[in-house]
């Protein structure tokens, strides 16, 4: 008897730390993005529980992870859906827009410190500025100027082609009027905004900006500009050094998507096209013409990569990674779905094109895993969730063989759902 009551505690007590682990929740990894360095990974983190829908209200954690070693940091926990805008002022912030902003003119942004995690609320206070994004660690902002000087200090004046040089406002000229476009930057913890150029266009000439990409160390500047009419986008450079304006000869019907060669001397740019794709490989941007290719078949919304230390670069299409050789001007896939498993979302390559990071979806939650693009070695940062290794734990099995045990038998022997 005594044996027996000892054997029936035991299996109540296995039984009761299963249930505890039963209990414990998932988790669900959204928006990876890297830092600049590629050395951490931002992402959300959202704590399923177990047999309940995911909310849009539902928490959201914000926190990082290492990509060499085992560090996490839990930042903050919102409430509010946001967008992970990137990495800014050298990796120390991290800035993010809220869902409700998405439509203003002006959204207010959220950073976060990616050291101690405090946050701050960032209001702006000028009308009719409008955010473009995060580009290569930079708050950039546009806005229109409704009447501003014919020859504006720092402006540019385009020609249908080729180089222009900035115009400096004489003493004495005409105040002639007409609307610009003029670029922003921000820094964070700054009271303004910093200007970075003004384009000038007249009523029957309008502008729009479509993207801008910096290079990598900053002086350059490519400016995707929507032209009036169907006319298309046209790619410009812009030099923060010389303050001068290069029409780079890059022009196309839909909106052109940038990488800069790694010593910020060339690009790349593709545009979805009706037929497939365009691509232009600009090896120097300040001299030569750009090289145009085209493929067939469904149009496809590539961003390019441009790896350090290669010759060739990368053509990323939604979960499916591709390298271009610009001397045989083949592409070969290197990622798709057998390499990478299930995929939650879209896929984030780093910006050197050297790393994909991507939420595995698994039976007992997400993986936060990375995956080298030179060598295709994969592992995962974060594991699904505590239960998952609770799960695996000796205790947790003897439970869960008894309880099936009990269930095979005593309820028309068959296995519970789902175990």
């Amino acid at each position: 008897m005594f044996l027996t009551a000892l054997g029936a505690g035991a299996v109540m007590c296995l039984e009761r730390r299963a249930q505890e682990v039963d209990r414990l929740p998932t988790y669900r990894y959204e928006q990876p993005v890297w830092s600049q360095d590629e050395s951490r990974i931002a992402y959300f983190s959202i704590a399923c529980q177990p047999d309940q829908p995911l909310a849009s209200s539902q928490p959201r954690e914000l926190a990082w992870t290492s990509r060499t070693v085992k560090d996490r940091k839990s930042l903050t926990v919102l409430t509010e859906p946001c967008r992970i805008l990137g990495w800014v002022d050298q990796d120390r912030l991290i800035l993010l827009q809220q869902e409700s902003t998405f439509e203003l003119e002006l959204p207010s942004l959220l950073q976060v410190s990616a050291i101690t995690g405090q946050r701050q609320q960032v209001r702006f206070k000028r009308d009719g500025i409008r955010l473009l994004g995060v580009r290569g660690g930079i708050a950039l902002f546009f806005r229109i100027q409704e009447q501003v000087p014919w020859k504006v200090p720092g402006s540019q004046t385009r020609p249908s082609s080729g180089p222009v040089a900035v115009e400096a406002p004489a003493g004495n000229e005409p105040q002639l009027t007409r609307k610009a476009v003029e670029l922003l930057t921000w820094t964070p913890g700054a009271l303004r905004f910093e200007p970075l150029v003004t384009i000038p266009f007249s009523e029957r000439d309008p502008l729009a900006v479509d993207d801008v990409m910096p290079s990598p160390d900053g002086r350059l500047y490519a400016i995707s500009l929507r032209l009036a009419g169907n006319a298309g986008v046209a790619l410009w450079i812009y030099d923060k050094i010389s303050r001068r304006m290069f029409w780079s000869k890059i022009r196309s019907a839909s909106p052109l998507r940038v990488a800069w060669s790694p010593e910020s001397l060339g690009l790349i740019a593709v545009a979805e096209a009706a037929g497939g794709c365009e691509l232009f490989v600009l090896r120097n941007v300040l001299e030569g013409s750009p090289t145009r290719l085209s493929s067939a078949g469904d149009p496809a919304r590539y961003i390019p990569f441009w790896p350090r230390q290669d010759a060739d670069f990368l053509l990323l299409n939604g979960n499916q990674v591709f390298r271009f050789d610009p001397v045989s001007f083949q592409a070969k896939p290197v990622l798709d779905g057998r390499q990478l498993g299930p995929v939650r979302g879209e896929i984030s390559v780093s910006p050197g094109g050297n790393w994909a990071a991507y939420a595995g979806p698994s039976a007992e939650g997400d993986e936060l895993c990375v995956m080298s693009l030179r060598t295709l070695n994969r592992r995962a940062l974060l594991p699904p969730s505590e239960r998952a290794d609770r799960m695996g734990e000796l205790g947790y099995q003897l439970a869960d063989s008894f309880r099936w045990a009990v269930s095979y038998w005593m309820e028309g022997r068959q296995r519970p759902k789902g175990k």
